[in-house]
């Protein structure tokens, strides 16, 4: 319950939405996780990262992505798989915190895309705690 100064103090706030967790996608041999929208980012938002294929003259890529803290995607929540040699990793988040995930081949302008909304592969609240709480710890 508020009153009296209280109520003139949060009369100028405003209500943001954030990602609760990391994203990113598997970056080659070693299933390291490379980080595209940081935890904590501001929603909406539009973050976009080149990347190259692991081995020369490779046509295509298992396309991984994944939420969560950890450097190893083994440890992160896999949220969708595509198939795409150099290409261009572009992640949206709209104000319904729905995912769009576009991959484009540099070389042929060819792309892959797909949309993941709240109800597909998202972890719970109590997950995203523990996650965030496992990580801070193993620091």
């Amino acid at each position: 319950m508020l009153k009296g100064s209280t109520v003139q103090r949060i009369k100028d706030t405003y209500l943001v939405d954030i990602a609760p967790l990391s994203l990113g996608i598997k970056s080659g041999v070693k299933r390291k996780m490379m980080f595209v929208v940081a935890r904590n980012t501001l929603l909406p938002t539009t973050k976009t990262q080149n990347f190259t294929t692991v081995y020369n003259w490779q046509t295509t890529v298992q396309f991984a992505i994944f939420q969560g803290e950890s450097l190893y995607v083994d440890s992160n929540a896999l949220l969708a798989l595509k198939g795409v040699p150099k290409f261009l990793v572009k992640f949206t988040i709209d104000l319904n915190a729905i995912l769009h995930v576009l991959a484009v081949e540099k070389l042929t302008g060819s792309y892959k895309d797909i949309t993941i909304t709240n109800y597909q592969s998202r972890l719970t609240s109590e997950l995203i705690k523990a996650v965030v709480t496992k990580n801070i710890n193993s620091a």
